[in-house]
């Protein structure tokens, strides 16, 4: 299957008005890049595309290959006077927790789902733009905290819209002399920052469940940093 013919059916999504596909050797799709306008998120997006192409074409897309630029509903693509802008990425997030726009936790919460399932669902807040991801497991005491890190990380993932993917790796509570901390290591599947592991803490006050969210938060400021934000 050639290019044209899969940029031909992803110019049938109302939301699509430019597609550019590249193929890698063996035939497979390397590289989807897609122009939309803003009123479609661009997670809402790479979903579309991943659906389409499945139904369509028969084929199986990683989301990481997929990348979308968005529009003003008035812009002119490839003219003048049109600002694109992508979704958010590394880049955009120069410290997670220092700086004016910092990431900052604002609620972890808990609801009953199925029997003995719980669904957590995290809020996080960035320059007055509050994002959340949810994470359902079973329900136990000890299994909140590392559900409440999981909701973390899909909270991060729908605020940059994709371009970086993030596994949580593992999830632990210390008991130390100075009082219990919570440990997550996480995997960033991002094309920018390529299979990189990286460890992030935070000391228990009151709420572990909190505390597990603001242990990634404290990962992903590693990554930041690492990426080439600005030193502490």
């Amino acid at each position: 299957m050639n290019s044209e013919k899969i940029e031909s059916v992803l110019r049938t999504l109302p939301e699509v008005r430019a597609a550019k596909v590249a193929l890698d050797v063996d035939g497979s799709i390397a590289e989807i890049h897609l122009v939309a306008p803003d009123t479609v998120s661009a997670k809402a997006t790479v979903r579309n595309v991943e659906s389409l192409l499945k139904a369509a074409l028969g084929l199986d897309v990683d989301h990481r290959v997929i990348s979308v630029a968005q529009v003003r509903l008035d812009a002119d693509v490839g003219g003048s006077g049109g600002k694109a802008r992508a979704g958010g990425t590394l880049a955009d997030l120069p410290n997670l927790r220092r700086g004016p726009a910092r990431v900052r936790f604002l609620e972890v919460n808990f609801t009953s789902e199925a029997p003995f399932k719980v669904k957590c669902e995290v809020t996080l807040d960035w320059g007055g733009e509050s994002f959340s991801g949810a994470a359902t497991d079973t329900s136990t005491a000890r299994s909140r905290p590392r559900l409440a890190a999981r909701a973390a990380c899909d909270a991060l993932e729908s605020f940059l819209e994709r371009n970086v993917a993030l596994s949580l790796e593992h999830f632990q509570i210390l008991d130390t002399p100075v009082g219990s901390i919570a440990l997550a290591c996480l995997r960033n599947l991002g094309r920018e920052d390529r299979q990189r592991t990286l460890v992030g803490s935070a000391l228990i006050e009151e709420d572990p469940n909190q505390a597990a969210v603001l242990a990634v938060l404290d990962a992903l400021n590693r990554m930041v940093l690492r990426a080439g934000g600005p030193s502490a």
